[in-house]
């Protein structure tokens, strides 16, 4: 091993070929360097930090405080962050956002107790209020559970019926 001062203030450690480990105690590890290959970090001699040829590989939580934010770009155009009363995914408008699942995708509180919207794969989306489903894409269109109310008009154009009742037994 060799230990050496550049005398510009950088302090030099270097295995010759062996790994470095630096212990707080005998026996603990904080940091092995391996020759050629991973830099890991430990806590309480468990590795928690582990440098790979693809990346970095996060053992355990990964904590940041309020208002600090996950940036995610090369221009950093996506951020993930709490401010201590809210969470935001914020996209600075380099393009689209997507949000994307290998089946259904689901909105519902944080303890799966209320559902806001689904998105059933290869089918419908459907909207809730209270937890009851209140509006339903279908083939033909959509189904509405509940009163549908109008602030203006409903347009419907010309050529077009407005059909009620179940056979439907009234058309305008």
């Amino acid at each position: 091993m060799c230990i050496r001062d550049s005398q510009q203030g950088d302090l030099y450690i270097s295995g010759e070929d062996d790994h470095i480990v630096l212990q707080p105690v005998d026996g603990e590890s904080a940091i092995v360097c391996d020759p050629n290959g991973a830099v890991n970090l430990y806590y309480d001699n468990s590795q928690k930090f582990q440098t790979t040829s693809g990346g970095a590989l996060v053992t355990g939580d990964l904590f940041f405080n309020d208002s600090h934010a996950i940036k995610l770009g090369t221009g950093q155009d996506l951020w993930i962050y709490h401010d201590g009363s809210g969470s935001f995914i914020l996209d600075n408008g380099t393009g689209d956002l997507h949000i994307r699942a290998s089946d259904d995708l689901k909105f519902e509180t944080a303890d799966g107790s209320e559902t806001y919207l689904v998105c059933n794969q290869n089918s419908s989306v459907d909207l809730y209020y209270d937890n009851s489903r209140k509006l339903h894409t279908r083939t033909d269109g959509i189904e509405v559970t509940g009163v549908v109310s109008a602030s203006d008009h409903i347009y419907l154009p010309d050529n077009k019926r407005l059909r009620l009742g179940n056979a439907p037994d009234l058309e305008i």
